[in-house]
């Protein structure tokens, strides 16, 4: 912990400005990689650092917000693994708001059923806006609040579409024994107004805008909250500077008991508990997140404060246990655009392929296989996987653990066979994948389908613990499908294959599944043959 001098100047800051608004919430999780799952594929919030607890050093500080990780849009979590559930109640944030926009109900509503999470009905709570709740996977409360109101632009890793997005916070909800002591407190020194009353429920606001409401739900008759998985550690304001963090610092002295500044890296802070118990923060606007990483990179490398620096090697091993498995935290991939192509030039080729290299391969790699397919007069165009692979886990594993990823490749996928059907009839456009290449090269074709010239799927099959075909066009009109996979393939079971293969063929598609005894997890010379025959030669 690093404490900072206080600092003082001639400068004096209006009471009107020293609070303006909500800075961050903090939260406590379970496990540090369902909580990426959740918040930045199911909610598709950007991951804008990934540090440590400075507090405790062993255990990640993760944040997420919009994509320069503005004040108000900040949700933080220490991962603590295995730590106990808690219990939301009285003397905690129990509920934290997000808002998106007011057409945009739903769509998250569809999505959420899409991830298996339950969610109440739409209610109204003031007029202008419509909310759901739902519950993180350790149960933290959560609302999605659509409203006309709020200009700020979301943040979508590609998953979302952008008219959709969430926005940042819209509120907050307080649970008290009653209001009146904090409600003085946020009026009296935090500079905040009672904007809105409805039965128990008191809403107040230091600029009046969504990202900035603090909801206080007087309800006595509640159990105190306790401290653990899915409830929030303690909720933060914003302030503009050192010096109006000072004057707050003074003004919070004479009743609370506040702590000195403490330096955290992205901002500085103090703390105090609010009359209910809630611990309260006061963070400074600077220096903000792009301190020591660039703004297109927010949250890709694991951040340490320069005083602990000299320990990343032992940190870095005592975090690894916080994921299950010994899984480390992913890169947030939203993959680039990253294409390989030679050939024939597109405008003047009479077909093009498009290939998806399997996990750990390349474009690079792919292209070599294309090669020993492909007729004379063809374009190949291969793409390339950020970090080389297209998606973390299982093509079978829940959906919700392979996102944003998955739909990030699935994007640049659509994106590369529009812009080839821009030159190239769909008939004359082949795609062809190997493993975890060709799972996404079925999954493709199905979703964005039309008459392919072929398709090739080596050891592959469509994506989901279930096959979900809602997404899925009926548009194949008798496109010609080779697929092939090893009858023990230790990767995409034989079952998935053929369940695929019914699939693809009820969508209008002519099929050939050639299922190889005891073959391991490659192509065979003789499965390159019959896939050239099938494809290209009938």
């Amino acid at each position: 912990m690093m404490f900072l001098p206080c600092k003082g100047t001639n400068t004096h800051t209006t009471m009107s400005n020293i609070i303006t608004g909500l800075h961050h919430v903090t939260a406590l999780a379970s496990d540090a990689q369902l909580n990426v799952d959740f918040y930045a594929g199911i909610l598709g919030l950007r991951m804008v650092k990934k540090t440590i607890n400075f507090d405790a050093p062993d255990v990640y500080h993760l944040y997420y917000g919009n994509e320069q990780g503005a004040p108000g849009t900040i949700m933080t979590f220490f991962p603590y693994h295995g730590i106990g559930q808690g219990r939301k109640g009285k003397g905690q944030l129990t509920v934290t708001s997000f808002s998106i926009p007011v057409n945009a109900l739903d769509y998250w509503m569809k999505r959420l059923r899409k991830f298996k999470l339950s969610f109440t009905p739409p209610e109204e709570r003031f007029a202008g806006e419509q909310f759901i709740y739902f519950e993180d996977n350790d149960g933290l409360g959560i609302e999605l609040v659509a409203n006309d109101q709020d200009l700020r632009p979301g943040f979508s890793y590609g998953q979302i579409p952008p008219e959709y997005a969430v926005k940042g916070f819209y509120g907050v909800s307080l649970a008290e024994d009653s209001f009146e002591r904090t409600a003085a407190l946020l009026i009296d020194q935090m500079n905040h107004k009672l904007i809105a009353q409805k039965d128990h429920t008191y809403r107040f606001s230091a600029s009046g805008l969504p990202g900035d409401f603090v909801d206080i739900i007087a309800s006595p008759e509640s159990p105190r909250g306790i401290s653990g998985a899915g409830t929030v550690h303690h909720l933060a304001f914003a302030t503009p500077s050192d010096n109006s963090q000072l004057e707050m610092r003074e003004k919070l002295r004479g009743q609370f008991n506040v702590t000195p500044v403490l330096d955290r890296q992205y901002f500085h802070s103090i703390y105090f508990r609010e009359p209910g118990g809630i611990l309260f923060e006061v963070a400074t606007h600077p220096p903000g997140f792009a301190v020591d990483e660039a703004p297109a990179h927010l949250g890709e490398a694991l951040k340490l404060p320069s005083w602990v620096e000299p320990q990343r090697e032992s940190i870095e091993k005592g975090l690894v246990p916080h994921c299950p498995s010994t899984r480390k935290i992913h890169g947030l991939m939203k993959h680039t655009f990253t294409l390989l192509g030679e050939g024939v030039p597109l405008v003047e080729a009479q077909r093009a392929i498009l290939l998806f290299h399997g996990r750990g391969g390349s474009a690079a790699d792919i292209l070599a296989l294309g090669r020993s397919l492909v007729p004379e007069g063809t374009y190949l165009a291969a793409l390339q996987a950020t970090n080389n692979t297209w998606y973390p886990y299982s093509f079978m594993a829940p959906a919700a653990s392979n996102q944003p990823w998955l739909d990030s490749a699935l994007t640049n996928a659509q994106h590369l066979i529009e812009q080839t059907e821009k030159v190239l009839p769909s008939t004359q456009i082949y795609i062809v994948g190997f493993s975890q290449g060709a799972c996404l090269t079925l999954e493709s074709a199905a979703r964005f389908a039309r008459p392919f010239g072929g398709i090739i799927a080596f050891t592959g099959g469509l994506i989901g613990e279930t096959i979900d075909t809602t997404p899925y066009q009926d548009k194949f009109a008798g496109t010609r499908i080779f697929m092939s996979n090893g009858d023990k393939d230790p990767h995409v079971p034989q079952s998935r294959s053929e369940e695929s293969k019914a699939v693809l063929e009820s969508l209008g598609a002519a099929v050939n599944l050639v299922i190889y005894p005891g073959r391991p997890h490659v192509i065979s010379p003789e499965e390159l043959q019959l896939a050239k025959d099938f494809i290209f030669n009938a």
